[in-house]
């Protein structure tokens, strides 16, 4: 799927053999501008892979349409003057869900439809101004996608909520009160809701069960606050990135059940002894006028030959400000997916150099 002259286009494969040319998704739609600026924010893949939710701007509005693969038709969503934007599919494909707000954002509204935006069924609305402004809710599918989690303000707070996709049964807040909640997701096997609480100052999972609230586990606190996580596919471990003032940017392992946590990296170890393959260093060069020296931090494969011959990357980030050159898996502007990036390509055979040019302009 990609955009070319401001038009989605979908080339299609049958296993290695590509089709003798590619499918013009929408006519004259101008994608990429206006409102639009990342492809991550233009196309919604459904897992099924038969249909393609894609946003295309219009004058004071983002329409969201579905692709359907299979009669190779286009169907607009919620048409009118208004934004239709996150949009995420269920597991199975069979429902898509987006957020609606006013173009004076006045008002936002989560909503969820079939495939192609038959019988659209409004879950929540919002006119709160400190909420309004956020577009998404966060939202996540059921794994069987019957249900739906995400996050709306009750008091002042925001809390998590679990809707049936029908609409059938008003949104029950499964969040404590009194305390920010955020990020919720399912267990692969559907039996809990988890989330990171802000009740006790740091942001620390909590776990629900979706359809009987009294049934609440509390994993064992890590000792920083969680900034991400992730459930392994057996719905028993939770990896979490944590960081604190005695322990930074530490990947954790939480099991759900009673049992300590299990730190995986951070960067107060070495980091040679948790890669490996990579040896990690820090070195600097000197700027084009040699007024400044500038840091570098340089992934090597230990099993490289010296003589110079080994490919190279240079990773040059965008935005001056940013602290990208730091051999840590969480940190300012998503520095962990960087250098979980960097890690592959090094250990992939190239020689690959993060320039950290903070303060600079251009």
């Amino acid at each position: 799927i990609y955009v070319l002259d401001g038009d989605a286009w979908l080339w299609e494969f049958e296993g290695d053999t590509a089709a003798a040319e590619p499918l013009r998704m929408t006519e004259n739609q101008w994608l990429m501008t206006r409102l639009v600026h990342r492809i991550t924010d233009v196309f919604y893949p459904a897992p099924d892979g038969q249909h393609i939710a894609i946003a295309c701007p219009d004058d004071h509005s983002l329409d969201l349409f579905v692709y359907r693969r299979n009669d190779r038709s286009l169907h607009r969503i919620m048409p009118g003057n208004d934004i239709e934007t996150a949009a995420i599919w269920s597991p199975d494909g069979q429902h898509l869900a987006f957020t609606r707000y006013d173009w004076r954002v006045k008002w936002r509204e989560l909503w969820v439809s079939s495939p192609v935006g038959d019988d659209p069924v409004r879950l929540w609305r919002d006119e709160d101004g400190a909420w309004v402004s956020r577009f998404t809710f966060d939202a996540a599918f059921s794994p069987h996608g019957n249900y739906i989690a995400f996050v709306a303000p009750i008091d002042n707070y925001g809390q998590v909520l679990v809707a049936h996709t029908n609409g059938a049964n008003e949104p029950t807040q499964v969040s404590d009160p009194g305390a920010e909640a955020a990020m919720p997701r399912w267990s692969p096997d559907g039996d809990w809701i988890s989330y990171l609480s802000s009740l006790q100052r740091q942001k620390q999972l909590q776990l629900v069960n979706p359809l009987h609230r009294e049934y609440r586990r509390e994993p064992q606190k890590t000792a920083g606050s969680i900034a991400d996580y992730a459930w392994s596919p057996a719905s028993y471990l939770i990896a979490a990135v944590m960081s604190g003032a005695d322990h930074p940017d530490e990947l954790t392992m939480i099991r759900t059940e009673d049992g300590p946590t299990s730190p995986i990296s951070d960067h107060s170890h070495s980091l040679s002894a948790q890669v490996h393959d990579i040896e990690v260093s820090a070195t600097t060069i000197s700027s084009d006028d040699e007024a400044w020296q500038i840091p570098i931090l340089m992934m090597r494969r230990q099993d490289l030959p010296a003589d110079g011959t080994a490919p190279g990357i240079i990773y040059i980030h965008g935005g001056g400000q940013g602290q990208f050159a730091l051999p840590a898996w969480q940190g300012y502007s998503g520095a962990g997916t960087t250098y979980a990036a960097n890690m592959m390509l090094a250990q992939m055979g190239y020689v690959v150099l993060i320039v950290d040019y903070r303060g600079s302009w251009n």
